[in-house]
């Protein structure tokens, strides 16, 4: 982005194609928006099929905090779908071996496409804190199939290293069918 007010990247989805190569990309993306520059980004993707999608792109962006501190992030959107619980799983193995790599402290967000209690999640909270698990208030209904009713969490935010989760809560607004989940964070010092 080519702006002094906001820094940002995205990483679109494969298409088709086969591991390591993608032979078409998709329109559609992640993407982080910031207030803070990038010290660096990256587009990368993570080989876990669906019935849309050969690959889901995934963003990284260091993110410079003041004082020579830096926090990893990640933008992530899983596959979906109850068919797919399999690929869920795969890409958490694949995103946690990959993103051990970066220096902590981390923070993944996005749509995971599945319920607290399913395995997917289970691979992220071995690595990673769930900000509405440790600190969240409400019901915690992200995303709706009827465009009334919020009642699954399939949005999350997960941190690991020095950050602690202050709060976290689903603002009642509706923006599509899935609702923001948003966390306050404290940097603890070493």
């Amino acid at each position: 982005m080519n702006t002094v007010a906001w820094h940002g990247d995205y990483a679109r989805h494969c298409r088709a194609g086969h591991d390591p190569t993608c032979a078409s990309f998709a329109d559609e993306s992640v993407m982080i928006l910031s207030l803070r520059p990038f010290e660096t980004s990256e587009r990368h993707l993570i080989w876990a099929r669906d019935d849309a999608w050969a690959a889901r792109g995934v963003l990284r962006a260091r993110i410079a905090i003041g004082d020579g501190a830096a926090i990893e992030t990640f933008s992530c959107h899983l596959p979906a779908d109850a068919a797919f619980a399999a690929s869920r799983r795969a890409w958490a193995a694949r995103f946690t071996t990959w993103a051990r790599r970066f220096p902590t402290p981390q923070l993944v967000g996005g749509d995971f496409n599945d319920g607290a209690r399913s395995a997917a999640v289970a691979a992220m909270r071995r690595v990673y804190v769930d900000a509405f698990a440790a600190r969240g208030s409400g019901r915690g209904g992200t995303e709706t199939e009827d465009d009334q009713s919020y009642t699954n969490r399939y949005d999350y935010l997960f941190s690991a290293g020095p950050l602690a989760v202050e709060s976290a809560e689903v603002p009642r607004v509706k923006i599509s069918d899935h609702r923001p989940l948003v966390a306050a964070y404290r940097i603890e010092h070493r």
